[in-house]
Formats: C-alpha cells, structure tokens, sequence
C-alpha cells in the first residue's frame, strides 16, 4: 500500500469584506494567483523540466451544471472550469475576479457589477447577460439558495452592468457572489461552458481537463499540468482503491459523514475557526507535486476556498 499523505481542507464559506467604504476595488482578473506576501515554498513539478500530471475522480453519470450538482466529488473540478464575480483568497479577503469593478448605492441596498473582458472557453465574450442569468439559476438551486434570501432582485443595468438589489443594508453581498458565471443559454445544459483556466475535453477514451491556451486571465496558476485526466468512479469505496493502489492524484472525504470514503492513515488534525472541515489526501508517489510543495497549498485552483495545508512527516 503506497504511503499517504494527509492534510487538512479548511473550507471558508463566510468572511467579512467592507465593500462600501474606502477606495473601490482594482480590477485584477487574478483571483487564483499565488498571494504577493507569501515567502513560503513554492509549487512546482516534482522534478526540473518534467511535466505536471494529475488526475481527479468524477462520476461521469452525474452532472457538472454548478447549478444542479450537489455532488461532492463532482464538484472539486468547478473552480478549474468555472469563475464567479469574486473569489476568497487565503486571507479570508474577498477578490474580484469576473468583476472588473462595482459601485454601491449610499444606503448599500443596491450593488452594480461591471464585467472584466472575459471570454468562454470557446471564445466567446462573458456578459452582463450571462451573469444575470447564471445568479437567477444559482438562485433556484437548492445549494446556493441561502445566498439569496435578502436579494430581492438581479437585473440588467442601463450602462451594461449586473444590477443586485437587497431588502436590508449588505455591506459583504460580494463574499456571496463566487458563485460560476456560465452562458445565459447553458445554465440548465449537464457540462455548460465556463471561464476557468480549464475546459471539459470530450474524446473516444474519455472526458479530460484541458488547459486553455486562450485563457482570458494572465493569472500564474499554481496547477502546471496541460492536461488533468479525469477517473471514472463507480463508488466512494471505487475511489479510495484507486487512490490507494493506483494512480488517481487526490480523493476528498469529509470526516462528518457516512457517503464519503472512509481513509484510515496517518494525519495530523489543526485547528481553524471554521464551520465545516473536510480532509484531503494526497498521494505521495503521484508525480504531482514535492512535499514542500505541499505545505503550501495543495492545488489551490482545484478548490477556491482557504486550504490549510501542512503534510504529516
């Protein structure tokens, strides 16, 4: 049995962000970009000069509409394909990243977003319209439901912006809004176009990630791999075998509950003021990533959220 590494995943779904006072956001377009202070390690493949490689688990039965998916597994892929209006970074600070910059009515009830020139991974441009649609979508699913509950209205501004409209002062409305942005006609599609650094490659053997060579963002990724294979799971128990005897990079479980996998192997457990923690495993003969690498952040882009990384020795 090939040894396992173990780290923590923090999962940080509230922060705080001022968003009404002070100067208003820079556009950067660099929401998955490696925090400036960081002195840290660096990630890199494991050997100078030879390629990154990495392969997920997904249940390719089930659908990976952001939208309509509640699945776990499933949805660890969505940052690689997926970007919302803002994303949070390590610090718990909210990030622009399809907005290029808002503005906000004096008595914060009412926000505006204009849209960075952001393309689908076809090529095609992300609009207002896309996001109005996308945030009605997201409204009416179960799992992003709760986001909405003092947004009365999303509309379309005059000036070509996405209007949305509270019934109660939101001063951190933007922590809310990473939610993906796909085109207005695919938000009920099973594998809708996105404006991530990834795209859904269809071929005879399979479905793969493919790194965009027209990725409208000049964010330097910490995930190198040109292409992410993707494992066909049958099963939770599937997953771990794979994980565990052969070559699948990484497997996700939450500790809380009886549908994930259930991992016995060493682990170190740290503390974090958060409400929901979930592990990940890394594979240590998986060419991925060193282990200094990994004190880092383990594929910071395959999960958005704060990681807490540090590997057990």
């Amino acid at each position: 049995m090939k040894r396992l590494l173990a780290i923590i995943l923090c999962v940080c779904l509230l922060c705080g962000c001022s968003a009404g006072s002070g100067d208003p956001y820079v556009p950067t377009g660099d929401g998955l970009t490696p925090d400036k202070d960081y002195t840290g390690p660096q990630i890199t493949p494991t050997k100078p000069g030879q390629k990154m490689t990495l392969s997920l688990p997904y249940y390719k039965e089930k659908t990976l509409n952001p939208y309509q998916s509640g699945d776990f597994t499933n949805r660890t892929l969505f940052s690689l394909l997926y970007q919302g209006l803002f994303v949070t970074d390590r610090n718990y600070e909210v990030e622009p990243q399809l907005c290029k910059s808002y503005t906000v009515s004096k008595d914060m009830k009412r926000y505006t977003f204009y849209l960075e020139a952001a393309t689908f991974s076809d090529g095609s441009p992300v609009t207002a319209v896309d996001a109005v649609a996308s945030l009605q979508a997201a409204r009416e699913n179960v799992f992003y439901q709760g986001r909405f509950q003092h947004i009365v209205d999303i509309t379309l501004s005059q000036d070509g912006g996405v209007t949305v409209t509270t019934d109660t002062p939101y001063e951190n409305l933007p922590i809310l809004l990473d939610i993906p942005i796909v085109p207005a006609s695919q938000v009920a599609a099973d594998r809708p176009l996105g404006s991530g650094p990834y795209y859904l490659y269809t071929a005879t053997g399979g479905e793969s990630l493919r790194k965009r060579l027209n990725w409208w963002c000049s964010a330097e990724l910490p995930i190198g791999a040109d292409t992410i294979s993707l494992f066909p799971a049958q099963s939770t128990t599937h997953i771990r075998d794979q994980f565990e005897f052969q070559d699948l990079s990484m497997a996700l479980t939450d500790p809380g509950s009886d549908r994930y996998a259930d991992y016995r192997c060493d682990f170190e457990l740290w503390k974090c003021e958060s409400g929901i923690f979930l592990y990940l495993g890394c594979n240590k003969n998986s060419p991925v990533f060193s282990n200094a690498d990994l004190r880092q952040s383990l594929v910071r882009s395959v999960n958005r959220d704060k990681i807490v990384s540090e590997i057990y020795q």
